[in-house]
């Protein structure tokens, strides 16, 4: 069966529907892995993506990747000489704006033949293989992440989608954080429905604003797929989440790591993939997001991270490695006598940043109502129409 025909069955199926799939396409792709796909236009993350392929090579072998790295100088392609696997995009992600990257990059792999695609955020490093998690599944199955766990974290009643004036088809449990996004080519609908919101004037507008200003469904991207996977039109869409703690750590400052997840980790070992979400330690100036109050806290927290304790394995092999040691006395001492393991290292703050937000959430007032912004953005109106 060549590729041209699988190809062609596949476009026969999307125009019987979304979800539905001729049964050869099932039994083809289930026992592929997809090709893995990076993105990431800032030279300042490349620290990040060098650990991330790194990772990837020791834990996963010569999976196929793709990278879209526009910076990438002579040094850099050097280095990347050592993975085979890796194939070298250095031109712009077309139609990619910002972080508004991935349905484009994955539609640009999709266009050159590929038919099943994995996204992973640049800021994500690998600790075991996750082949188990998607190797076999069919392809009208989308994955995506359960989102960290703050104020973003819930989705009641297709809020996202409610607010961009769609019909509700079904209630997601969590938002969905799209750091780690499978799709095949059954998904094509729906990418570019995707792209089409981004491209949204309101969407765009929003962007400009600061993070606290933005409503919910205006957020990022991420929030826009969760309207549209709420919404009647995909909501036959199957959609598997990878947890939270068990297959995902999404480091989100205190609440990102918390002791019932590090629990788990220590009885069964660590997820395969963790997230530096927000905060990138890797950026010397980038502990200015760490102010107030809490800023010590956080500080010490941030050298705990287990995104840093797991980048330590690689700092033989990296131009600058400082960032990756702690600060201060304490730190030291905790990551000694958490004998540098993810779940330890950091338990005690973890304990007491559990309590705290315990502590909140018995006190809190009342949950304001569901046309609020779960953000504490401004109130929110649901629009009537959506540009298409």
């Amino acid at each position: 069966m060549t590729r041209w025909t699988i190809n062609r069955m596949m476009k026969m199926g999307a125009t019987i529907g979304v979800g539905t799939v001729p049964e050869l396409k099932d039994g083809i792709l289930a026992g592929a892995m997809p090709v893995i796909c990076i993105a990431e236009d800032r030279l300042s993350c490349e620290p990040s993506v060098r650990l991330l392929l790194m990772s990837l090579h020791r834990h996963c072998g010569n999976q196929k990747i793709e990278l879209f790295y526009p910076p990438a100088d002579k040094t850099f392609r050097s280095w990347l000489e050592q993975f085979p696997a890796v194939n070298l995009n250095a031109t712009p992600v077309p139609g990619a704006w910002g972080w508004n990257v991935k349905p484009q990059a994955i539609l640009t792999l999709f266009a050159r033949g590929y038919d099943d695609v994995l996204w992973i955020d640049s800021d994500i490093l690998i600790t075991r293989s996750f082949e188990k998690d998607f190797r076999g599944l069919p392809p009208t199955i989308m994955v995506l992440t359960e989102e960290a766990l703050y104020g973003a974290h819930e989705d009641p009643n297709g809020l996202r989608a409610r607010l961009w004036g769609l019909r509700v088809g079904r209630s997601l449990p969590f938002t969905a954080n799209t750091a780690v996004l499978r799709a095949t080519t059954i998904h094509i609908n729906l990418l570019r429905r995707w792209i089409s919101f981004l491209e949204d004037a309101e969407y765009r507008e929003a962007q400009r604003k600061d993070w606290f200003e933005r409503p919910a469904h205006l957020y990022g991207d991420q929030d826009v797929l969760t309207a549209l996977l709420a919404s009647e039109e995909y909501a036959d869409v199957p959609v598997k989440f990878l947890r939270r703690g068990k297959n995902i750590i999404h480091f989100f400052g205190p609440c990102g790591y918390t002791v019932s997840e590090r629990f788990y980790n220590v009885v069964y070992g660590m997820p395969p993939f963790i997230h530096s979400q927000v905060v990138k330690p890797w950026l010397k100036d980038d502990a200015g997001e760490l102010t107030g109050w809490r800023q010590p806290f956080n500080s010490l927290y941030l050298q705990l991270s287990p995104y840093t304790i797991s980048a330590r394995k690689y700092r033989r092999r990296v131009s600058d490695a400082g960032w990756m040691n702690a600060t201060s006395l304490l730190g030291k001492v905790l990551r000694v006598c958490g004998f540098y393991y993810p779940p330890l290292t950091g338990l005690p703050l973890a304990i007491a940043a559990d309590i705290f937000s315990l502590t909140k959430r018995i006190f809190a007032n009342k949950v304001p109502a569901m046309t609020a912004d779960p953000r504490n953005g401004p109130p929110l109106t649901p629009r009537t129409t959506v540009q298409s």
